[in-house]
């Protein structure tokens, strides 16, 4: 059996299940099982399972219009905590950029209102003032 095929068989096979296979996908299965051991295997034991009266029981409990609000109530669920999500994480990466900046201010503000300049205090050999090193040349 190729795969594409294997995908066609367990589409009708579950349609089957839910009671909703046509009959001309009844004859495609049959076809299918017709030329493949393994199809039909699983159809009749499909099939038995669905006869029996756990698969009685189990078709009879599905009820598509009285569960959908319980599918819906998840889905909105899923889609509040994906929008908290991304606002916790948008409101962090803020933060973040925010302390970068704030740190970068203070670095530059340091920078030019605190330069490293070097006073030599007195006087020169010639009696004038001593001149700034902007460098500590170790001197």
């Amino acid at each position: 059996m190729r795969p594409d095929q294997r995908e066609k068989i367990d589409t009708l096979l579950l349609r089957e299940i839910s009671g909703n296979l046509s009959s001309a996908d009844t004859a495609v299965l049959q076809q299918y099982a017709s030329e493949d051991q393994e199809v039909r295997s699983l159809w009749h034991t499909l099939r038995a399972r669905i006869n029996s009266a756990e698969g009685q029981q189990f078709k009879q409990s599905l009820n598509a219009d009285a569960d959908w609000p319980l599918v819906s109530q998840r889905i909105q669920e899923n889609k509040r905590r994906t929008r908290e999500r991304k606002l916790r994480f948008g409101l962090l990466l803020t933060s973040l950029i925010a302390i970068i900046v704030y740190a970068c201010t203070l670095y530059i503000r340091q920078l030019t209102f605190h330069p490293s300049v070097t006073k030599q205090s007195g006087t020169g050999k010639d009696g004038k003032p001593a001149k700034v090193h902007y460098y500590d040349k170790g001197k």
